[in-house]
């Protein structure tokens, strides 16, 4: 597994009968596409910034606010294999305990943490999530979530997109997306290995990204 230099608990079921289905779409969000639309991926694929952790440093850098803080939001269906991706780092994130971040689980449901991101007020939104764009298991790419909205060609994308302009017009804040290309969403699977290290790895660099006084501000305060 790599964070890589390009450019998105088992079930009470027998396991027989689960490996039938795929995860159901309960809230839709970017990335659950049963078959991943050509078009999408290839503007996906310009979108993307692969060198993900410097590309968030600059957008860090270039928020004009020296208390800056951030709200993390992780997205996803735990009981759907690498679907959990972006709730699994919001977990791994939720010890961080730095008064300039956020941590916040969303699960499948991004429309109900609207008021509690508004009170908090953030001038960055990083959401987390499992994108498919088309690239190996456990990619981990930047997207820019303006470009996401305007070339998402699915409707089920349509509560985070409802969110993400709500809280534009709320708090005016910059948003952004860190999406892991996810090896398989089947009901009552775990994350796959490759997303699995990815997951590790977004939440040992996240740590020390948000937490570097240097970049997020603290010592300002």
């Amino acid at each position: 597994m790599m964070l890589v230099a390009v450019p998105i608990v088992p079930s009470a079921c027998k396991t027989a009968g689960l490996t039938a289905w795929v995860c159901p779409m309960m809230t839709g969000n970017w990335r659950r596409l049963i078959k991943p639309n050509l078009p999408f991926i290839m503007a996906a694929k310009k979108m993307c910034n692969p060198f993900w952790n410097n590309a968030l440093k600059r957008v860090i850098n270039q928020t004009n606010d020296a208390r800056l803080r951030v709200a993390l939001v992780g997205l996803g269906h735990e009981l759907c294999g690498d679907d959990a991706a972006g709730v699994m780092v919001a977990r791994g994130l939720q010890t961080m305990n730095h008064r300039h971040v956020h941590v916040v689980d969303a699960g499948c449901a991004p429309e109900n943490v609207g008021g509690e991101l508004i009170r908090y007020a953030p001038e960055l939104i990083l959401f987390v999530d499992a994108v498919h764009f088309d690239s190996h298991p456990g990619t981990v790419c930047l997207f820019d979530v303006d470009e996401i909205q305007r070339n998402s060609p699915t409707t089920h994308a349509l509560s985070v997109h409802l969110l993400v302009e709500y809280l534009r017009a709320s708090i005016g804040c910059s948003i952004w997306l860190l999406g892991i290309q996810p090896a398989q969403m089947t009901l009552g699977a775990v994350l796959s290995p490759a997303v699995q290290n990815s997951v590790a790895d977004v939440v040992r660099t996240l740590s020390v990204t948000l937490g570097n006084p240097s970049i997020c501000g603290e010592n300002m305060l």
